[in-house]
């Protein structure tokens, strides 16, 4: 989510080409708009529905869980200065996601904090868990995390919204882009016709 939202890859069931389309997408700059990728899964979704009819949809969210920038901030929310500099941002996701779950829409959201310390690693945390459904959010600590996030016995469409902002170090990056293969590669591993 760089500065606006670019889908790196149509939705797909082909491992090869979800490969070729991170190995090509290594920006890692930029600030962090999750609100403008919620929005573009919605879209990608209704696109889905027209040609396909109803379908089983998730977006998983990676990301240090601290929207620095959007669309448009939120004054008012459930967050304000006190918790975080970038506080109306994070309402404007907050709200988006509320918005995109009441769609039927699930959102799972998978947290990178390597570089977040004390107060803000604490807002991240806590944003990463309030737009996420209900028991849908995990701190990326270990490897089964990553592959028990949607276990889905219905074919499945799902967006990854990755967040490489600039505020990430390369460590940090390396290691969101190997959790987000792993974790594309077991949904598509898992049922052969889910697309992500």
């Amino acid at each position: 989510t760089l500065n606006t939202s670019k889908v790196i890859c149509e939705f797909t069931g082909d491992l090869e080409k979800l490969e070729e389309a991170m190995e090509q997408n290594t920006t890692t700059f930029g600030r962090s708009f999750i609100d403008y990728g919620l929005k573009k899964s919605e879209d990608l979704f209704e696109e889905v529905e027209e040609e396909k009819g109803r379908v089983v949809k998730n977006i998983v969210i990676c990301s240090n869980g601290i929207p620095t920038a959007g669309e448009k901030g939120r004054e008012k929310g459930i967050y304000s200065q006190t918790d975080n500099e970038n506080y109306k941002f994070a309402n404007e996701v907050y709200n988006v996601a509320n918005k995109v779950k009441e769609k039927g829409i699930s959102i799972y959201t998978v947290g990178f904090f390597q570089n977040l310390k004390e107060k803000e690693l604490a807002f991240g945390k806590r944003l990463m868990k309030d737009i996420a459904g209900k028991g849908e959010y995990k701190k990326n600590n270990s490897d089964n995390n990553i592959e028990r996030i949607v276990e889905s016995k219905e074919p499945s469409y799902t967006v990854i919204i990755v967040d490489m902002s600039g505020d990430m170090d390369r460590a940090a990056m390396e290691k969101e882009r190997k959790a987000v293969k792993k974790f594309y590669k077991s949904i598509i591993k898992a049922n052969s016709k889910s697309k992500v």
